[in-house]
């Protein structure tokens, strides 16, 4: 079957539908989407996941931490992949 759906060009349901496609895309490829921010540690080949709610900080501690060398991925989406016992993550701007 087929469905469709007509929002409103300013609403912000475009952005939940969108975001519903991307997340179920990347799951079937064995991705995940997760509402996290992403900083790699200063000098070190490894990163750092800050997950909470909406509105609480993520960006702002993110930024602050950028700001002491900590080397900014994303501050509000991250897609983690794990093959093979290896994760390899990227951020969405």
């Amino acid at each position: 079957g087929w469905a469709e759906i007509r929002v409103h060009p300013d609403s912000k349901v475009k952005w939940t539908l969108l975001m519903m496609v991307l997340d179920a895309a990347l799951d079937a490829g064995g991705q995940h989407m997760l509402h996290t921010a992403g900083l790699t540690l200063p000098g070190r080949d490894a990163l750092v996941l800050i997950h909470a709610p909406s509105g609480t900080g993520k960006s702002t501690t993110s930024l602050a931490l950028a700001s002491q060398g900590f080397g900014l991925c994303s501050d509000d989406v991250m897609i983690l992949s794990a093959k093979a016992g290896e994760v390899t993550a990227w951020g969405m701007p």
